[in-house]
């Protein structure tokens, strides 16, 4: 008797087989008695039948008639047997999945009382026995229809209930804490052992002897108790696996992130030309060009055929964008040589050699439409996940930082209390100092204007005494002390609590205009705060970051470099009209007639370089006019949108990088997105030797720190 008919033997009914003793003696039962009588009987624990299988020492049967020998096996009958053990293990994930769906149906009515447990359990273990005859001797058909029925029974019901739940509204963590636990409670059987069973019963930790007792399934417990252990099995399986299933996207994307690096591309480049060594010599043997060759090498010869041309499609789907933060960064030993003729790079050669490179590559974006904005998602994105895979990242400048920052602070201005007038003042000033200035040297500008405001109830406004006290502010000054004369007429207007609520509320940039104030470079219709007053960057952005809004996205000067990058287009170029406005003011300044431009341009650019150099003082007509001509002269690098068209692309452009990250497995702001590109940025510059070193990463919580040490000290 074979192993199916032994199953089928013990499916049917006692009246139907008692009187086949032989049939009956053939079957593996759970267990046998003897009786008092002398009789055997066995006992089907499944279906809780017992059968009289006869006396306890049956007679000898009778020999068996010899079996007539077998045909000799025909030639080929391995291969036969081979591809039928395939064949079987191909199908096994698609029976483990519709089994696993037919269990989970089959459960979640036991549950509703549609039909008995007991008749579901009775019905998929035979089931499962028919399952192991079909798949003995063969474990990896074994193992893929386990993994089916895995997915029919677990994975599918989960993300079909958390998608629904999605649909209907309900945030992301509730919807999968729901999906997960609901099909442990309904598509498990409570008769059915879940993973606490595997605990030890006789554990000497009290620890594990109390989730054991707590969440192993008991026959002796009531069928909804122990479904409700169940929701919990499912809770543990299911989120252990979304929780690989979020890493796995990290590992895939720093192998893309590597096939796309110049060093992946060298390595892929290796591959294909092996690849097409290999076919040269392949087509060498079909061609009869050499006489005999090595089997082993032919075959060797055409798997490196197969991962040349895999290399090749590689190598053509790659990123070649040349302008991403990889290659220019840090995939690079060192930065390439200044252009023919300069000592160094600058922002503006830099920005030149980007263009040209994208132009060169037909990759400049020119259009904002749909299909752009997905091109710059994706190269936003990608910079993102490798900036986030690095040490030191930027991801929770805007988070932590500014948590511990505000504790720090605390100890000298124990008022600063998380959303209190105090610290929106105090916030006010520190976005308010920020405009060109190191996040150590901002700190302590804000905290010295926000002292000054504590004394007096108004912000200081005169810069020579700003200045003595935390240092000069450069060309930023002037504009800072009319942010700081604005604040204090809004103050005296509304009071400082109105004031702080004013900056928090949501106006469109209309009804802003309307009030009076001159909002500028967003659409009228634009939703803001109050805070905008202060200019889309300051105000409208970093204003509201530090406040703990991290949907508006900070488009400063370091944002626009990166975005310069992106789009292939970070070259401002000046038009005549504008250098001969500035030529014309720079001869009236200086009373100088100046015929030749070139040598106006000169004359600027020598009285600009002591102007810098003195941190923009004195600030006389003369020296602004000839900073006007010496920027204005030549081509620079961008620092500001152009508009309002194009600050509402950057933030659409932002936010579908976000969603990409998400997918990625890094949950991340549109803040936090800024924030972590912005360290590359700088980092960049500082890798072509651009810049005084004044940009290097910091964040505002070392700062803090930095500050309350030295007052300790006695600073």
């Amino acid at each position: 008797m074979n192993e199916l008919d032994e199953i089928y033997l013990r499916s049917v009914s006692n009246e139907t087989l008692g009187g086949d003793l032989a049939a009956l003696n053939a079957v593996k039962w759970d267990r046998t008695e003897d009786q008092p009588d002398g009789t055997r009987v066995g006992f089907d624990d499944m279906t809780g039948q017992s059968f009289v299988l006869g006396k306890s020492e049956p007679p000898p049967a009778a020999p068996a008639p010899a079996a007539e020998a077998p045909p000799p096996a025909e030639e080929g009958s391995s291969l036969g047997e081979f591809l039928g053990r395939l064949d079987t293990a191909l199908n096994a994930p698609f029976a483990g999945v519709a089994q696993g769906v037919a269990r989970f149906l089959g459960n979640t009515a036991g549950a509703m009382g549609i039909v008995e447990q007991k008749e579901v359990d009775r019905f998929f273990k035979m089931v499962d026995d028919l399952s192991g005859a079909a798949t003995k001797d063969n474990p990896t058909a074994d193992v893929l229809g386990t993994v089916g029925s895995i997915t029919g029974q677990y994975i599918l019901p989960a993300v079909t209930g958390y998608k629904k739940l999605r649909a209907l509204g309900a945030p992301k963590l509730l919807s999968s804490i729901v999906a997960e636990g609901m099909t442990g409670l309904l598509g498990l059987s409570p008769n059915d052992e879940n993973i606490f069973n595997m605990l030890a019963e006789d554990s000497s930790s009290p620890a594990v002897a109390k989730v054991r007792e707590m969440l192993a399934t008991d026959p002796d417990d009531s069928e909804w108790a122990n479904r409700s252990r169940n929701a919990a099995d499912a809770l543990l399986l299911l989120g252990a696996s979304e929780a690989l299933m979020r890493g796995l996207p990290k590992l895939v994307e720093q192998g893309k992130q590597f096939i796309k690096s110049d060093k992946g591309q060298q390595v892929v480049r290796s591959v294909e030309d092996m690849g097409a060594r290999a076919d040269e010599r392949l087509g060498s043997v079909m061609r009869g060009e050499t006489l005999s060759a090595n089997p082993i090498g032919a075959a060797g010869d055409m798997a490196l055929s197969a991962a040349g041309k895999v290399a090749g499609r590689m190598t053509t789907e790659a990123d070649t964008y040349p302008n991403t933060i990889n290659r220019m960064l840090y995939d690079a030993a060192e930065p390439p040589p200044a252009p023919e003729g300069a000592r160094k790079w600058t922002k503006a050669s830099l920005a030149r050699a980007m263009q040209e490179q994208a132009e060169a590559n037909g990759q400049t974006i020119t259009q904002y439409d749909d299909a752009a904005r997905e091109t710059l998602a994706t190269r936003i994105a990608n910079e993102a996940a490798s900036a986030l895979q690095r040490e030191g990242n930027a991801s929770d400048w805007y988070n932590s930082k500014i948590v511990e920052m505000n504790n720090t602070l605390r100890q000298l201005h124990p008022e600063l209390t998380d959303g209190s007038p105090a610290e929106g003042i105090f916030k006010t000033g520190l976005a308010l100092t920020s405009n060109g200035s190191t996040v150590d040297y901002n700190l302590r500008a804000a905290e010295y204007v926000y002292s000054v405001f504590k004394d007096t109830g108004r912000y200081p406004t005169d810069l020579a005494s700003l200045e003595k006290a935390v240092g000069g502010f450069g060309q930023e000054g002037p504009t800072l002390i009319k942010q700081l004369e604005r604040a204090n007429a809004h103050i005296d207007e509304m009071g400082t609590d109105g004031f702080v609520e004013f900056l928090n509320t949501k106006f469109t940039v209309r009804e802003l205009n309307q009030m009076g104030y001159k909002v500028t470079g967003e659409s009228m219709d634009f939703e803001t705060y109050g805070s905008a007053i202060f200019g889309p960057k300051i105000g409208g952005g970093f204003y509201q970051n530090l406040r703990g809004n991290f949907d508006p996205v900070t488009f400063d000067r370091w944002w626009m470099a990166s975005w310069g990058r992106w789009t292939g287009q970070p070259l401002l170029k000046t038009t005549d009209k504008a250098r001969a406005k500035q030529l014309d003011r720079f001869r009236a300044a200086s009373g100088k007639k100046y015929k030749n431009p070139a040598a106006a341009i000169t004359a600027a650019k020598k009285i600009y370089d002591t102007y810098r150099k003195n941190n923009f003082q004195p600030r006389t007509e003369l020296n602004q006019a000839a900073q006007r001509l010496a920027e204005g002269a030549t081509d620079k690098m961008r620092e500001q949108p152009a508009g309002p068209t194009e600050r509402r692309f950057m933030r659409e452009s932002t936010y579908a990088a976000v969603d990409k990250l998400r997918e990625m497995g890094y949950d991340v702001t549109p803040a936090d997105l800024q924030a972590t590109v912005w360290y590359p940025e700088k980092e960049l510059h500082g890798f072509y030797g651009i810049g005084s070193g004044r940009s290097a990463p910091d964040d505002y919580a070392a700062a803090a720190q930095r500050l309350l040490e030295e007052r300790n000290a006695g600073q």
